[in-house]
């Protein structure tokens, strides 16, 4: 809208009104499309850098009624090709697949050449595929030859640094369950009380080996946020405080709880390729669950209810946390800093977060196929974290002939051996009880 005239301006507006009166008022088309969804193909892979070039997926949609049977081939193999070739160097140097003979969707890399993939890196994938693209199949057949194409690149130089940003909750046993009100009040009143907390602290665990000092405790107690290192492969402690203090995000005018507050990793990364960040987060399954304090502050309100020890196991040792796209609105910050939320950390024991840097069409793709998919690493203050609402973004995939995604990272990981003292259920204890649970017909 002009804002040369304010005659312009008018007619805009009225304009705007009668359209927006249209599209309330009708009329709207409310029949049933009869167009039917075109059957084709979906292509699954990531490529790793310094990782050698692992699994493809292509797969096919299949009906309700059709249940999937991996030994059951839609694809003639014999008649098909599919390749991965990277593009940056020459001659070109080509990675070719073959169908696995234990699950007709898997393609693996020829075992006679373990190539890896490399650094600032350009990859294409040139699938030539005779398959069955039958709506009804397998009762149906209707052979069809598609040409699956994508392109992608690996990061041209990505890294974790060495030293994360934790609050000193996080770095010693009491400050992390919380301290009582009283000691609190006395260490404040006088600076000779402040001297003795500060020296009790310090015989459990000592504070000043963090570089901590009675104005840091002092401005801890008033509820301030003091963050200090931790460096790769160090212990810190899950944080159960859950004494409301100031949210450090000026747009949150709420506090929150101690335990919800964050840590902070700095992301080395060339920001001309940088596409989005992934995590996974891999766990000891010899240590313990960490009951969540906000779920289990929820309990007594809702009758107290006992800890289903059955769905609380997970299996395997490593969950998916979702992703970021290149950019965050509000995320003070990203990408140079990426949050990480006290809450987000479930397990004792050695615990590696995997950070993954992508390039720009995964996220786009994701946001689109599964907006739940994504998840929010930027976020200020202790509500960061949270996942991103769903939306109505248009469908978008990099496969030309096809659909899904062919995606190559560039990954990093930080470890920390995490201690919770309290509240805790050791992982094989939520094994048996999941086992006992299965046994019973109860299901997952």
């Amino acid at each position: 809208m002009s804002s040369r005239r304010g005659r312009a301006r008018v007619i805009a507006a009225l304009a705007s009104a009668g359209l927006l009166a249209g599209c309330l008022l009708g009329p709207w088309n409310l029949t049933p499309q009869d167009q039917i969804a075109k059957v084709q193909l979906e292509v699954s892979a990531l490529l790793v850098q310094g990782k050698a070039f692992d699994t493809l997926w292509i797969e096919r949609p299949l009906t309700f009624a059709n249940g999937y049977d991996s030994s059951l081939a839609f694809i003639d193999s014999s008649a098909s090709s599919v390749n991965v070739i990277r593009t940056d160097v020459s001659p070109p140097e080509t990675v070719t697949y073959r169908m696995s003979f234990r699950d007709t969707r898997v393609w693996l890399p020829d075992s006679a050449r373990r190539d890896t993939v490399r650094p600032a890196s350009h990859y294409r994938l040139e699938a030539r595929i005779h398959w069955d693209a039958a709506r009804e199949f397998p009762q149906a057949h209707e052979p069809r030859i598609d040409t699956l194409t994508a392109e992608t690149y690996v990061q041209r130089h990505y890294a974790i640094r060495d030293t994360a940003w934790v609050p000193l909750e996080a770095l010693h046993p009491s400050l992390s369950l919380g301290l009582p009100a009283s000691v609190v009040n006395r260490a404040l009143a006088d600076t000779a009380g402040l001297q003795r907390l500060f020296d009790s602290l310090e015989a459990i665990r000592p504070l000043t080996r963090q570089g901590v000092n009675r104005d840091d405790l002092r401005k801890y107690l008033e509820g301030g946020l003091v963050m200090r290192p931790l460096a790769k492969g160090d212990t810190a402690f899950y944080i159960f405080d859950p004494a409301k203090v100031a949210d450090p995000n000026p747009a949150n005018p709420d506090p929150i709880s101690r335990y919800s507050r964050q840590w902070r990793f700095v992301q080395d990364l060339d920001k001309r390729d940088f596409g989005g960040l992934a995590l996974d987060y891999s766990y000891d399954t010899a240590g313990a669950r960490i009951l969540d304090p906000l779920t289990s502050s929820l309990g007594g309100p809702f009758g107290g209810r006992q800890n289903d020890t059955a769905r609380l196991y997970q299996r395997g040792n490593t969950r998916h946390l979702g992703l970021t796209a290149k950019t965050e609105p509000g995320a003070a910050g990203y990408p140079d800093t990426v949050a990480w939320g006290n809450r987000t950390l479930d397990y004792t024991g050695r615990d590696a977060i995997h950070f993954y840097a992508v390039d720009s069409l995964y996220p786009e793709y994701q946001n689109a196929s599964n907006p739940n998919f994504r998840f929010s690493l930027g976020g200020d203050g202790g509500g960061g974290g949270g996942r991103a609402p769903a939306n109505n973004a248009v469908h978008f995939s990099n496969i030309r002939g096809g659909d899904g995604y062919f995606t190559a990272a560039a990954v990093d990981s930080f470890v920390v051996h995490l201690i919770a003292m309290k509240d805790t259920i050791p992982v094989p204890t939520l094994h048996a009880a999941s086992i006992a649970n299965d046994q019973k017909g109860n299901g997952p």
